[in-house]
């Protein structure tokens, strides 16, 4: 089959994949939507992943081999322009998508051309493939902005999205070696391109002790704070300063449990600052009833995740500091009773949790 006139070129950078990328491969040559080239960019992989790429004798298959190792960024954006689709659908090699995924994003984002990004929701697993949770991001316009300016609005592997739109703002920037995802959805939302999310699993990707962006976990925080700064700047007139956006992203990265009470006050002062002083351009208005519901619920989502760790001191930490700045909640309430009982088998109370409570 002739990959010339495909709307959908699937992209995949790869190095050393030999482990999973039979799986991911399948995933895509068995969806339900058939019309894409499937590029992948070999990173000078060292293992047998060329060879089993070769096994296919698919001729939407395309093969890239880059001369030198030059990491996944670049050789994304080599994809980027060697892609011959008008949408560019991405995946990695140790993740996979469901059957229905490309026929579903194409479908909405073809009728809805007013967007340039679609992602959807995730499961997420371990490199055991037990389920972990659900990787549930915002739906609405006014969420999507909010949550760009603290963390990531997609979930990367899921995404389609316009090349056209993408290398309008120059795709992803090699000088992010962890976050450029993140950075280029930062790009394309001060740019004024429109992101969806579709409420619905149609990708499945894997959680590593051993990934790059975990290993590389401080430089990936230094990459955080320099494109919220720089997110935050673009969309908000509200005045503030490099160490209160360092406090803001602790509060909003799970690490609650080790600031003071004043720099929650300061992290919370900012935040709300950011988000009652977004620019008019933007057309939307936060109510304080909102910021004060997001704030809420990062010391619940603290809390929790101490709660699967099942370190109950720590759950009933939080909880002290969510009352005592926030006063008590039912959820409070509820997360420090369930810290005073030992629970079996959390896991997957958790991913039963996320698949059917959102």
């Amino acid at each position: 089959m002739s990959t010339v006139h495909q709307p959908i070129t699937v992209l995949m950078a790869v190095y050393n994949g030999e482990k999973t990328i039979r799986r991911a491969i399948e995933s895509i040559l068995n969806q339900t939507f058939q019309e894409f080239e499937f590029l992948i960019v070999n990173d000078c992989s060292t293992d047998h992943t060329i060879e089993i790429i070769q096994t296919y004798k698919d001729s939407r298959i395309r093969l890239y081999n880059n001369h030198t190792n030059i990491g996944q960024t670049k050789s994304l954006n080599i994809g980027l322009n060697e892609a011959k689709g008008e949408y560019i659908a991405r995946i990695d090699a140790d993740d996979y998508s469901l059957p229905q995924r490309l026929a579903k994003q194409y479908k909405y984002i073809f009728s809805h051309p007013e967007y340039d990004v679609v992602g959807t929701d995730c499961a997420v697993i371990n490199e055991h493939n037990e389920k972990i949770t659900i990787a549930r991001k915002k739906y609405s316009k006014e969420d999507i902005i909010i949550q760009t300016i603290t963390s990531p609005p997609l979930n990367h592997v899921s995404v389609i999205m316009k090349k056209k739109s993408v290398l309008k703002v120059g795709g992803y920037d090699p000088s992010y070696k962890t976050l450029a995802d993140y950075h280029l959805w930062s790009k394309l939302i001060i740019s004024g391109f429109k992101f969806a999310n579709l409420s619905e699993v149609l990708t499945v990707y894997t959680i590593s002790n051993k990934s790059y962006g975990r290993i590389n976990a401080n430089t990936g925080l230094e990459e955080k704070n320099r494109i919220v700064y720089q997110t935050a700047k673009a969309l908000s007139n509200y005045s503030f300063n490099e160490l209160e956006i360092k406090e803001t992203i602790k509060l909003f990265d799970g690490n609650i449990i080790k600031m003071t009470d004043s720099k929650i006050k300061l992290a919370e002062k900012c935040y709300t600052g950011i988000l009652l002083n977004l620019k008019p351009d933007l057309r939307i208005s936060v109510s304080l009833k909102k910021i004060k519901s997001i704030l809420e619920q990062n010391y619940l989502v603290a809390a929790y995740h101490y709660l699967l760790k099942k370190d109950s001191k720590n759950t009933r930490k939080i909880i002290v500091k969510f009352i005592k700045n926030h006063g008590l909640s039912f959820y409070a309430a509820f997360i420090l009773i369930l810290s005073l009982f030992d629970i079996s088998n959390i896991r997957k109370l958790n991913y039963l949790r996320a698949k059917f409570l959102k």
